[in-house]
């Protein structure tokens, strides 16, 4: 699990240092080829983030090493849904808001 956590806060690092999201990637750098590979690269690490918290969510005994493990997920799947996409990133805001409420309820 540490893994995965290091791995996610790298690529947080990365991205923010190469490619701000704010900032057009230049065509002539072969940016719409970049563009969308980082889009896609947020959305795949969006989703296993999401993914690993519900794992938590179901966990019947969860450690308070649990408890930090699944906000942690749950920052950084909110940094990584950071598209461009509106209605993505609605479905990821809607998605968290139900994430949220199943925790309060155990």
């Amino acid at each position: 699990m540490k893994r995965v956590l290091f791995a996610v806060v790298f690529l947080l690092v990365v991205r923010t240092s190469f490619v701000k999201a704010e900032e057009p990637i230049k065509k002539e750098e072969g940016g719409s080829m970049k563009k969308e590979i980082l889009v896609e690269s947020h959305k795949h690490f969006s989703v296993g983030c999401f993914n690993n918290c519900w794992e938590f969510i179901d966990k019947k005994e969860r450690t308070p090493e649990d408890d930090v493990s699944r906000e942690n997920l749950k920052f950084a799947e909110n940094e990584l849904a950071k598209v461009e996409d509106k209605e993505e990133k609605k479905l990821l805001d809607d998605d968290l808001k139900k994430l949220q409420t199943e925790v309060s309820k155990k």
